[in-house]
C-alpha cells in the first residue's frame, strides 16, 4: 500500500506504507495552510481511504473556498480553542467525504494523451489492467505536463 499527502495538487509526501512503522510524522509548520488530503492506495494505486484535515498556521486561508457545499460561519471553525478544533475535524469528515467505486474507475482499453510544450503530443493505450507507459520519454526538470484519459467512447476520464 502507499500513502499520498497533498495540498492543492502539490505532493507533500508519498511513500510505500511501512506496516512495521507505527507512526509517520509530518511537522505541522512544514505543511501549507489549508486543506491537506491524505489518501491510502492499494498496490494497483486504487484509492482505499481518504482523510481531509485543515492546517491552520500563520497564513490566512479561506476554509469555504476549499470545501464543497455551503459552510455556515466558516470563521467559527478557525477559532483557537478545542471546541472549534473538534468541530473543524467533524467538518472535514462530513464535507470532505468521498466515495470510490473502483469497478467503474477502470481505464482498461482507454486512450491516454500526454501533452507537453517541448515534446508535443503523445498517445498510448492502456492494457487490460488499465496500465500504460510512454516509452523513450524524458522528464526534464520543471517541465509541465497535461495527461488525459479517454474511454472507449472518446469521453474524458478523471485520473
Amino acid at each position: 500500500m502507499f500513502v499520498l499527502v497533498h495540498c492543492r495538487g502539490e505532493v507533500l509526501y508519498f511513500s510505500e506504507w511501512d506496516k512495521y512503522q507505527k507512526i509517520t510524522s509530518l511537522q505541522k509548520k512544514q505543511l501549507p495552510a489549508g486543506m491537506i488530503q491524505f489518501i491510502l492506495f492499494d498496490q494497483q494505486m486504487n484509492p482505499l481511504s481518504e482523510r481531509l484535515v485543515f492546517n491552520k498556521n500563520d497564513e490566512a486561508t479561506l476554509l469555504s473556498s476549499e470545501l464543497k457545499g455551503y459552510i455556515e460561519n466558516p470563521a467559527y471553525y478557525l477559532q483557537d480553542n478545542n471546541v472549534s478544533a473538534t468541530a473543524l475535524d467533524y467538518l472535514m469528515l462530513t464535507h470532505g467525504w468521498r466515495r470510490y467505486n473502483l469497478s467503474s474507475n477502470s481505464v482498461a482499453g482507454s486512450e491516454i494523451i500526454l501533452m507537453t510544450k517541448d515534446e508535443g503530443v503523445r498517445v498510448t493505450s492502456t492494457d487490460v489492467n488499465g496500465l500504460f507507459i510512454f516509452q523513450d520519454f524524458d522528464f526534464p526538470d520543471s517541465a509541465s505536463y497535461y495527461l488525459q484519459a479517454l474511454n472507449r467512447k472518446g469521453r474524458s476520464l478523471t485520473l
